[in-house]
């Protein structure tokens, strides 16, 4: 690691790590005091709905409506598609910046003519995109904490399955940093990496959805990325998955690998 280039990521990412940590925070105190605008009796038929269901489901992992409490309706913040797409944006922007985003430009020759190793270049942008990750589900929980103290719920939140959570949300987190800086690493244009991580987690939703509606395309959940995080499971059993853990740390360890791999040794054209 070098810790110049650690704090140039710092600086030029701040303005957008703190419009992410302010819109996470902020998420779960929303989207509390909505479920408690609604009547309860109202918000449980809006939930029976087969479209609802479904979606919350597939994120979820579990049917919502047998999770029927207050800590299970806060955990879906974590895989709320405006939160995963939040985070998603976050990752893919800063990890295809400090990668791709150097050759793209034509001023990977700058970069790399600095006394500093590719393998330091590479693992000191995944430093700083990883140490995110784990601010990311602080900021989530603390959300969740104010929500608590301002909107009025039926019966307080059990913050110790959350922290449970934010565990295997912090590794589906890192999964993804790893699959972005190994796209990053094999690529020459930006815009290509960027698209190519958003297909894979897009990808992940339509199978976790087609899955839960269509017991044919079951079998394909185990290729996305969301079928390791069940935050409604988690709740439930107040227990993590070991598997699940094991399952994304493999992820994330085999594809940020193979691109440290790939980026120290492949030629690099800076014209």
């Amino acid at each position: 690691m070098n810790l110049a280039l650690l704090r140039k990521h710092a600086h030029d990412f701040r303005l957008h790590l703190v419009i992410t940590l302010v819109a996470v925070t902020g998420f779960p105190i929303m989207l509390l005091n909505a479920i408690t605008a609604f009547d309860w009796e109202a918000f449980q038929a809006v939930l029976r709905v087969p479209f609802v269901s479904q979606l919350i489901s597939a994120l979820g992992g579990f049917d919502p409506s047998n999770v029927m409490n207050v800590t299970a309706l806060a955990s879906f913040t974590f895989v709320h598609p405006a939160i995963l797409v939040l985070l998603s944006a976050y990752i893919i922007t800063a990890a295809t910046r400090a990668i791709t985003g150097e050759i793209d430009q034509g001023t990977a020759d700058i970069l790399l003519a600095l006394p500093i190793s590719r393998k330091r270049i590479y693992t000191t942008a995944s430093i700083w995109v990883a140490l995110c990750c784990p601010l990311f589900s602080l900021f989530m929980i603390l959300g969740l904490w104010i929500a608590q103290n301002v909107v009025t719920l039926d019966q307080p939140l059990d913050f110790a399955r959350i922290w449970l959570l934010s565990i295997n949300h912090v590794a589906m987190l890192l999964a993804i940093v790893g699959l972005t800086f190994f796209v990053s690493a094999i690529s020459n244009r930006r815009g290509l990496a960027v698209g190519a991580v958003v297909g894979v987690i897009i990808a992940s939703f339509v199978i976790n959805w087609l899955a839960a509606i269509w017991p044919a395309i079951k079998p394909l959940s185990h290729l996305s990325i969301l079928t390791y995080f069940r935050p409604f499971i988690i709740v439930r059993d107040h227990e993590l998955n070991p598997n699940d853990i094991i399952i994304l740390t493999t992820i994330a360890t085999t594809f940020w690998l193979t691109g440290l791999i790939t980026f120290t040794h492949r030629d690099i054209n800076v014209g």
